[in-house]
């Protein structure tokens, strides 16, 4: 994630971007957009999903059980629609969370460094990080966070509540812009 972030984002958003952009990840996507503003990288706000600062075991053992079931779920067919390779971009992902060098990994005093808005979105039965995660973020951020906890709802809060999730989205970038002109 550390290359993602310090690497191959910058290219792209300097590619791609005429501004400062306004990053919206989630996951492990969204660890690298903390990461990337963490390291004083130029954005506008960032928008965190389900995000990552440290290891839980919930983590783990969620990986676990999805590593087991791979053979007999559909999973490698929806992968292929993002990736060449879905087994080996699955397995990569797979196995550095579950290697023992990654399980003191932690970012959260990256959060300080991060001076644009926040937007954190997070379901409260997220079977790949408990709202610790959401908690660290917010003690180590120098400013308020906007936030949107959704019950009733996992790890991808996008598929699960979508009309409430583009709506806070809407409204964060909204203000954003609004205290840029």
């Amino acid at each position: 994630m550390n290359e993602e972030s310090i690497y191959y984002l910058p290219k792209i958003i300097y590619s791609y971007c005429k501004d400062e952009p306004i990053l919206l990840g989630h996951s492990d996507g969204a660890s690298i957009s903390i990461i990337y503003a963490g390291n004083k990288l130029p954005c506008k706000g960032i928008i965190l999903e389900a995000p990552h600062v440290m290891v839980e075991k919930i983590t783990i053992n969620e990986i676990k059980n999805i590593k087991k079931k791979w053979k007999n779920s559909a999973l490698k067919e929806k992968l292929k629609k993002y990736h060449k390779y879905p087994s080996d971009a699955f397995f990569s992902w797979c196995n550095v969370w579950l290697s023992k060098e990654f399980v003191n990994w932690n970012i959260a005093s990256l959060v300080k460094n991060i001076t644009c808005p926040i937007l954190l979105i997070q379901g409260s039965e997220d079977q790949y990080g408990t709202l610790k995660q959401i908690d660290l973020i917010k003690r180590n951020y120098l400013s308020q966070v906007n936030e949107l906890i959704l019950k009733n709802c996992k790890h991808s809060p996008h598929l699960e509540h979508p009309k409430e999730v583009i709506d806070k989205i809407e409204k964060f970038i909204k203000n954003i812009l609004i205290k840029n002109d």
